[in-house]
């Protein structure tokens, strides 16, 4: 919870013997605005708290940012912290009001406590609200650690190193970003083909030569017609049969 700013009060109450006590608290909030209600948490076997169930009341002393040191010393448990700080009772109720060091106070009536593990949650009805400053206030805050100012750096605290700070909140934002895809290589430039010259259409193939028909021949004994070529005039068979031979 520490990267979880608060504000920051001291809440006060009388012990037993009339003698002032209080503390510092940043686990504040509301709960319920009719009827108006705020829970404190506090932790338990504080002699402040004792003396808050005891007495059924506490002031919550809110804080302006230039009441850092005040802060501190109600958190370091001093014994004579009420006598380090102005502060006067409030008049009907007589809780301590730290008049100077708080921009708001609230005086509240115990309506009930439980305790939860090892701290104890006070449900406080508010009575009175008594507002110290007309300008808008400029509470203390604190949180990661250190104590801030709403507009700014509380009083007393050092200011923040920026370019540290600003480092570390790179490297953490690197932490929690996703690593960035792989670059792609771009891809090989290619040279624009060659043009080509347009071909000459083929010439067309010659046709098949014509197979011409051959018939086979004899050869004639020598001698004959048909050796001498032509064929002759018809000449009587000798045997006067009156039929025509040709060669």
């Amino acid at each position: 919870m520490s990267s979880f700013p608060s504000g920051v009060a001291v809440l006060t109450s009388v012990g037993p013997d009339g003698v002032p006590v209080g503390l510092t608290c940043s686990s504040l909030c509301s709960v319920s605005l009719d009827p108006p209600i705020l829970l404190a948490c506090v932790r338990s076997g504080s002699p402040t708290l004792e003396a808050m169930l005891r007495f059924g009341g506490f002031a919550v002393n809110m804080l302006h940012e230039d009441a850092r040191t005040t802060s501190e010393l109600f958190s370091s448990g001093a014994p004579d912290r009420f006598d380090r700080v102005t502060w006067r009772r409030a008049a009907g109720s007589g809780l301590p009001h730290l008049v100077d060091q708080a921009h708001t106070i609230a005086d509240c009536e115990i309506r009930r406590s439980e305790t939860v593990g090892d701290h104890t949650v006070v449900f406080g009805g508010v009575r009175r609200v008594c507002p110290l400053t007309s300008a808008p206030p400029k509470p203390l805050v604190y949180g990661l650690s250190r104590y801030a100012g709403w507009g700014g750096r509380a009083g007393g605290a050092p200011p923040p190193d920026r370019t540290s700070a600003q480092i570390t909140n790179r490297a953490r934002a690197r932490q929690c970003r996703r690593p960035p895809p792989p670059r792609r290589a771009p891809p090989p430039t290619r040279r624009p083909p060659r043009p080509r010259a347009p071909r000459a259409p083929r010439p067309a193939p010659p046709p098949p030569p014509a197979v011409t028909e051959r018939r086979s021949m004899t050869a004639p004994e020598p001698g004959t017609a048909s050796a001498r070529g032509c064929p002759r005039s018809p000449e009587r068979s000798p045997v006067g049969s009156g039929s025509a031979a040709w060669c």
